[in-house]
């Protein structure tokens, strides 16, 4: 049994050691470890999964804030039938972000830049292709050519 001294010094240390998630959930964690006789080991896996959880989310979310995108779109909602011009499986292995091909222009950390004529799809392609990299983890910024703002890193 804890005091609550203990609680609040528990508390105070995990606020100074950035584990805001573990902080929130470690008691309502422990009646349920205790309630379902699960071990140290196990309650603590808990704990730190919703912490590293969090930080995930937070992350992604954080790196979509800063791509900028005009608006929210993804491939799932693309008609790749609409334009013949596209080709799909182009598209899907920039989507994947990585190997195979090792040419991919996120790796290489170069500009993907998308040519043709009004209306055949190339925002929605450049924020879903946007999208799809900083869910894999990586840092985009989006800007389309008219526009008076520039790519500030």
């Amino acid at each position: 049994m804890t005091k609550p001294n203990d609680s609040m010094l528990l508390k105070a240390n995990l606020k100074q050691l950035r584990l805001p998630t573990i902080g929130a959930e470690f008691e309502k964690l422990a009646r349920e470890a205790t309630a379902s006789n699960q071990t140290f080991e196990q309650y603590l896996l808990r704990l730190t999964e919703l912490e590293v959880a969090t930080r995930q989310s937070n992350a992604l979310a954080t790196r979509i804030r800063q791509a900028d995108f005009s608006v929210e779109k993804d491939l799932e909602n693309f008609d790749f039938s609409a334009s013949q011009a596209v080709n799909k499986q182009k598209v899907l292995e920039l989507a994947r972000c990585g190997p195979p091909c090792g040419r991919c222009p996120i790796i290489q950390r170069s500009n993907v830049c998308l040519l043709g004529q009004p209306g055949t799809g190339k925002t929605h392609l450049a924020i879903a292709l946007g999208n799809s990299a900083a869910r894999h983890g990586h840092q985009v910024r989006f800007f389309t050519a008219s526009s008076t703002r520039r790519p500030g890193w």
